[in-house]
């Protein structure tokens, strides 16, 4: 017998909590969507490095982009990964669109004169969530515009 009493308060209770819910949900106003006109998008540079596509001094095999993050970075004659990427943040990061001019007089003297088809690789996101993009040049500028990736509609 007071099994059955115990069993019906808390089913009362689990009905009375049930209603109480719904009439606070059904009176809770529930704010309109923001629309969103515009969404900007930043760049954010992650790789930014100069002269990866000049030959090694050392044992005379290519070297690219992917290898420079692997290989021993403790010969200055070598092009190193990241060798531009504190100059190229500064340059283009918070920004929807920017140019890069890739020379000596912006980078420095970093690279050997031996190499004279340098080659400008940049890796940068339009936002935190975004895949990584990636950009190369040869020739003196670079164009990065996270607008055109992602127009706004």
């Amino acid at each position: 017998m007071a099994f059955k009493i115990h069993l019906i308060i808390v089913s009362i209770v689990i009905v009375i909590m049930y209603v109480g819910w719904r009439v606070h949900v059904a009176s809770t106003v529930v704010p309109e969507a923001r629309t969103i006109t515009k969404t900007t998008y930043n760049i954010s540079i992650i790789h930014a490095s100069w002269g990866l596509n000049c030959p090694l001094f050392v044992d005379g095999k290519s070297n690219s982009l992917d290898q420079a993050y692997v290989q021993d970075k403790s010969n200055t004659n070598k092009p190193h990964a990241d060798n531009v990427l504190k100059q190229v943040s500064e340059s283009c990061n918070g920004k929807e669109t920017c140019s890069i001019t890739a020379s000596d007089d912006v980078f420095g003297d970093i690279l050997p004169k031996d190499c004279t088809e340098r080659q400008l690789d940049v890796e940068y996101r339009c936002y935190a969530f975004d895949r990584p993009w990636r950009e190369q040049t040869t020739s003196n500028s670079l164009e990065i515009d996270c607008t055109l990736k992602y127009p706004t509609q």
